[in-house]
């Protein structure tokens, strides 16, 4: 009842706060921070907070808007703000919500599990070209969703690297997991891991997953 309360008077609730991680998480921003930090953290996420007319409006609904936020303290710490001193007396609410390192908010997001795999799966690419770590970097949603399949893919873009000219069909190639049908269905990421062997570490692509 309180969240939809905070909801309607228009002040950030702790789902909604969820839903900003959920979505850096979802425009892989969050992953490439993970996989290479570019200073973004600790990361502070502005709240929507009651004002002192709100306060004095409805002041059990912003206690208990507050009340859930200060709950919910441990992947992010609380920043407050005075409010109402003049009006209800001084209150300190929620002001931002501090993420002190990017697996904390992948915490918060629920998404430690698929970013541990993102990170192991980042390591093996790296292990075959730094610049199939630059493609990682550039299309980390698309890594995870591949799997094992991107070291597959991976691994066919070195055999056509080391054979520009095979004389044999792709579907000859004697490499594991390596089938017709392989070929098919990742025929742009194959083209996209060879294109980045072209052009070493500062792999083109084809655009990243989302903006940080």
């Amino acid at each position: 009842m309180a969240e939809v309360s905070g909801r309607a008077q228009g002040w950030t609730t702790l789902a909604e706060l969820r839903a900003v991680s959920l979505k850096a998480w979802g425009s892989g921003a969050l992953l490439r921070e993970l996989l290479e930090p570019g200073g973004l953290y600790p990361r502070r996420r502005p709240l929507k907070r009651p004002t002192a007319a709100g306060l004095l409006r409805d002041y059990a609904a912003a206690r208990a808007w507050a009340a859930e936020l200060f709950a919910a303290v441990g992947h992010f710490s609380l920043e407050t703000a005075e409010v109402g001193r003049t009006t209800v007396g001084a209150n300190q609410l929620p002001a931002a919500a501090v993420f002190a390192a990017v697996d904390d908010e992948i915490a918060f997001a629920g998404k430690s599990l698929e970013a541990a795999r993102a990170v192991e799966l980042a390591r093996e690419l790296s292990a075959l070209s730094l610049a199939f770590r630059a493609w990682a970097l550039k299309r980390p949603l698309k890594l995870l969703e591949l799997g094992d399949d991107a070291l597959t893919a991976s691994r066919v873009a070195l055999w056509l690297q080391d054979n520009p000219e095979p004389g044999i069909y792709v579907r000859q190639l004697s490499l594991p997991g390596v089938h017709t049908k392989f070929i098919e269905n990742h025929r742009a990421v194959i083209g996209e891991l060879a294109l980045g062997l072209q052009h070493g570490a500062a792999w083109p692509g084809t655009g990243p997953d989302g903006d940080r």
